[in-house]
């Protein structure tokens, strides 16, 4: 029972994620017998954290548990690539190029992971137990991650190595959730600072956006939780408009921020 809705989560979570980059998912109603389809793992209790697709039609699930990261095609073919030893991969992000971006929590690395050769290569964060949790790309190809023990947000240029963190100014606020905008700046949710992040780079300065509805406990983390979810990633991606959402995982109502000022409602 677990497995079959967990195995459905992820089919579900990736036809949503496919959708958010145009590639085509079945239409719902159009054929009755056919609605989602299930992908199984290899591994039992692969652990599947984060699910994202690429603009090749292909889905990447990354394997906490397992230390894997798997590639899911549009021809049904798939294929496993196994991380460093010790491993726990949850965020990632693929490139414009050949490689996915992962972050892995138990190591405190950034994973750059060829995805032809399958080679890997680390790039160690500079706070210690920081938890590098979710990822996105600006378009100087910099990779940006939360750090949701470490509070603060992390940049990479995977060319130089350079690394550079920005403090959260909440104490403790576990910036979780993390998107970045097509004019590059870099939007959180924070799970306890009970927030909303905005980063602007050519400031270098992280603000805070307070969130009106009052604060809840989480049943899944037992801490009060707020995700930036997939609605607000797939909008800060393709909305022309200046607004995104976001949705707390205890599915309370969306709420709306201008990205253009500081102003939450």
């Amino acid at each position: 029972m677990c497995k079959s809705l967990l195995l459905t989560t992820i089919a579900l979570c990736s036809c949503l994620t496919a959708a958010a980059w145009g590639v085509p998912v079945p239409e719902v109603g159009k054929d009755r017998n056919l609605f989602i389809t299930e992908f199984d793992f290899s591994h039992e209790h692969a652990g599947p954290s984060v699910v994202q697709s690429d603009s090749d039609g292909n889905v990447w699930v990354a394997l906490a548990r397992a230390g894997k990261i798997i590639r899911f095609q549009a021809d049904g073919q798939k294929r496993e690539f196994s991380l460093p030893t010790g491993s726990f991969p949850v965020g990632i992000a693929r490139d414009k190029g050949d490689h996915l971006y992962v972050s892995d929590i138990r190591r405190n690395v950034i994973v750059q992971l060829n995805i032809n050769s399958g080679a890997t290569k680390d790039y160690p964060i500079s706070t210690a137990n920081a938890w590098p949790f979710f990822l996105g790309l600006s378009s100087n190809g910099h990779v940006w991650f939360s750090e949701r023990v470490g509070n603060k947000i992390g940049e990479l240029d995977p060319v130089s190595g350079a690394l550079r963190e920005y403090a959260v100014p909440t104490e403790q606020a576990q910036p979780a959730g993390l998107a970045v905008t097509p004019d590059d700046r870099i939007y959180f949710s924070e799970n306890t600072g009970h927030k909303i992040g905005c980063l602007d780079p050519k400031v270098g300065k992280v603000v805070e956006l307070k969130v009106p509805s009052a604060l809840q406990t989480s049943p899944y983390y037992g801490l009060p939780a707020l995700l930036l979810t997939r609605e607000a990633t797939s909008g800060l991606r393709n909305w022309t408009d200046g607004w995104v959402s976001s949705k707390d995982i205890l599915e309370l109502p969306i709420k709306s921020a201008r990205l253009l000022s500081p102003v939450l409602r």
